[in-house]
């Protein structure tokens, strides 16, 4: 249905329109023929979103190598934090959500190279200080759970908890500190 409306011109608002004016010439009931008109644009809005969405997932998918690049920076950087809250450190790493914040990061230095090691490290800051206020505020909160799994509140208890969020802040700050 999206082709033969893009066929019929490739302007949405001016296609929509032409096909109306088909339904018209066929179904001369206004009632019918306003119904039909919505099923029409309803289709093509799904088309159109459904297209969009493509696109973005094309544009996305382009970040695996970086957020790759992030998880195992990331994990790597395990081995910088004492040992008493390493296993903690990596339970937090280890829950990662949507990695927004790094994606936005890679995009803001995007080229078509390779992966460049300081946006790495630049999304790398950007996620430990998210992660340290997302401990922090499950604290807060007194949240038993955050993306399907225990707190790190919960789990450590809140004591603890505060250390982590502490002590993943302040490697953020020693990460950017690099040069």
């Amino acid at each position: 249905m999206f082709e033969t409306l893009k066929a019929l011109n490739p302007d949405p608002i001016l296609g929509l329109m032409a096909a109306f004016r088909g339904v018209l010439e066929r179904v001369p009931n206004i009632e019918l023929a306003n119904q039909a008109l919505y099923n029409l644009s309803e289709v093509y809005g799904a088309e159109r979103r459904y297209v969009d969405q493509l696109e973005l997932l094309r544009t996305v998918g382009r970040l695996g190598p970086h957020l790759a690049a992030l998880d195992a920076h990331l994990h790597e950087q395990l081995a910088s934090f004492e040992p008493e809250i390493r296993a903690m450190a990596d339970y937090c790493i280890d829950t990662s959500g949507k990695r927004l914040r790094p994606a936005l990061v890679f995009f803001s230095g995007w080229s078509n190279g390779p992966v460049q090691d300081e946006l790495v490290r630049a999304a790398a800051v950007v996620e430990l200080v998210h992660l340290a206020t997302l401990v922090h505020d499950d604290i807060m909160d007194e949240a038993d759970v955050r993306r399907n799994r225990q707190t790190a509140a919960r789990k450590y208890g809140p004591t603890a908890a505060v250390l982590l969020g502490d002590a993943l802040f302040s490697h953020a700050l020693h990460l950017a500190d690099r040069k």
